[in-house]
């Protein structure tokens, strides 16, 4: 619940691949829900873990003050 969707964003970097994830939610309350009450602990599923060389550790979350629906 509380969950909108998500955005895979790709782009090369010399001789990597870098992936950025936007996720959109309802409130922090739904971030939690999902998350955990540590919600800025990055949520990497095991098998992303698996062919990923990094990841941050961290997530940053912000609020949406202009968009286009």
């Amino acid at each position: 619940p509380g969950y909108r969707g998500i955005q895979l964003l790709r782009r090369e970097v010399g001789d990597e691949v870098e992936f950025v994830t936007i996720m959109a939610f309802d409130s922090l309350d739904a971030v939690r829900a999902f998350a955990g009450e540590d919600y800025e602990a990055a949520v990497v599923p095991p098998n992303a873990r698996a062919v990923l060389s990094h990841y941050d550790a961290r997530s940053a979350h912000y609020e949406v003050r202009l968009g286009e629906s």
